[in-house]
């Protein structure tokens, strides 16, 4: 599972440099384009199509470039400084907002940010509930539905009053126009196969992620039970223990205590014929000793069922104990 993460990282890395490059080379062919048409004294054909005052090239160069670095300074600092959930939902959310502010400084011509935000937002989600991780997919599904839809519009160029870049790339010069095209079409190609490279990691690290907890719950479930074996053994061997010492502790004061009473009983027989008063006294200590025999029978017999299991359970027995 680590493997196939560490190449969804290494893949998040490169679109982020190939993002970087696109946006660069769009802001350039706004800038570019505008300073040759200025230059070819094309300026009043171009503001007949358009029919209104576009922005400043040199500011769509900018404000684009800077706000995708920040975007990009703030991805890094989220995945490699580790935060907390509440900080980190924040940041995700500066993150949208920086995607959606490069989106418009590009003029809504360049939608590989939104794949590239989409990305980032599946890996910091990646160990959230699948099912809050499925409504994320259908929402940004939609959501990118919806950019990709408004990407080189003239509806938009029309309500926002803001000029395509294709607007731009059709005054420039046909081997030019052939190569910015092409270039563009080959960035937006390989932001889209990388992205979908990405997609069947992040599907291949999931199978894997899902594999290995099930491959965890059988092995706990094996560990239960072997401790659940061991612990009936250990329990058989405890018995068998107590066993053995409770004969032993039997034999011991039963043994005596019969060796005893015989003794003293024949003594008793040999006495009664020549002292009588003697053999009683013989039989007072025989029964002294059955009775101390009995005391022991008792004791060995009372730790098989402890006085206190007789009117409480086993846990109240043994906090009392």
């Amino acid at each position: 599972m680590k493997g196939s993460f560490k190449k969804l990282i290494a893949f998040r890395r490169v679109l982020v440099w190939l993002n970087l490059i696109a946006v660069l080379f769009n802001s350039s062919v706004f800038y570019l384009a505008s300073v040759y048409i200025v230059q070819s004294n094309m300026s009043f054909e171009f503001l007949n199509k358009i029919n209104f005052l576009p922005g400043a090239p040199l500011t769509i160069f900018w404000s684009s470039t800077l706000s995708y670095l920040l975007l990009a300074i703030v991805m890094s600092y989220r995945h490699y400084f580790k935060k907390d959930e509440e900080h980190n939902s924040r940041l995700l959310l500066i993150e949208f907002f920086l995607t959606i502010l490069v989106f418009w400084n590009l003029r809504f011509t360049y939608n590989g940010v939104i794949l590239l935000y989409f990305v980032d937002l599946f890996i910091s989600l990646r160990n959230k509930e699948p099912s809050r991780q499925l409504n994320l997919w259908l929402g940004m599904a939609l959501f990118i539905l919806v950019i990709f839809s408004l990407t080189d519009t003239v509806l938009i160029e029309n309500i926002s009053n803001i000029p395509q870049l294709d607007t731009y790339i059709e005054f420039l010069p046909l081997s030019t126009k052939t190569a910015v095209i092409l270039i563009s079409n080959v960035l937006n190609v390989v932001n889209l196969i990388i992205f979908m490279g990405i997609l069947v990691l992040y599907a291949i690290y999931l199978h894997n992620r899902e594999y290995e907890v099930k491959e965890k719950l059988a092995k706990a479930a094996q560990t239960n039970l072997e401790l659940q074996n061991y612990a009936a053994l250990s329990s058989h061997i405890a018995e068998d223990r107590e066993r053995k010492r409770i004969a032993r502790d039997l034999h011991d004061s039963v043994g005596h205590a019969l060796t005893g009473v015989i003794a003293g009983v024949d003594a008793a027989k040999v006495l009664i014929d020549l002292n009588p008063e003697k053999a009683k006294e013989q039989l007072t200590k025989v029964s002294q000793v059955v009775k101390q025999g009995l005391e022991g029978i008792r004791a060995a017999l009372n730790k098989l069922r402890p006085g206190a299991l007789e009117n409480y359970t086993l846990q109240a027995a043994l906090k009392r104990c």
